[in-house]
């Protein structure tokens, strides 16, 4: 399988098939055996076919920050997740509002990790909001 990236347009040569992708439009990544099952806005999924190439070295030639590891046969987009919980193993994500949420589990470490990372970009943590009239409202002290 050959890939090819042009700006956030990624192609995917087979032997039989070129797909063409909007790495913004993919929710997730999914490796399954030799194949990779990709999942698009609105819950469209595709099976990529796959039988040289792992969805590891995919991602090593796409080089697209807003994706990321999670556990062995996952790659998520950050742009559509929802909700980390580590207790029920778990990730949720939304592609748009009112729409269902997809849950695609994995291990607790894995979660843990993401979570972690994910706090240290930018995330507010709930201990820097306060309650103001009965409303939370961010809080930052000036240092």
């Amino acid at each position: 399988m050959e890939d090819l990236k042009i700006n956030d347009l990624v192609y995917f040569s087979t032997r039989d098939e070129l797909i063409r992708v909007h790495l913004n439009e993919v929710i997730y990544f999914e490796s399954n055996g030799n194949y990779i099952k990709m999942v698009s806005l609105g819950n469209i999924s595709t099976n990529l076919l796959t039988s040289m190439t792992s969805l590891a070295e995919v991602f090593k030639a796409i080089d697209n920050i807003q994706f990321v590891r999670v556990g062995k046969s996952h790659y998520i987009n950050t742009k559509y997740l929802y909700q980390i919980n580590v207790l029920r193993k778990n990730i949720l994500l939304r592609d748009s509002p009112g729409l269902p949420l997809i849950a695609i589990s994995a291990s607790k470490d894995s979660l843990r990790e993401l979570k972690q990372n994910i706090g240290e970009q930018s995330l507010v943590a709930i201990e820097d909001f306060k309650t103001h009239n009965g409303k939370m409202q961010a809080f930052h002290e000036k240092g």
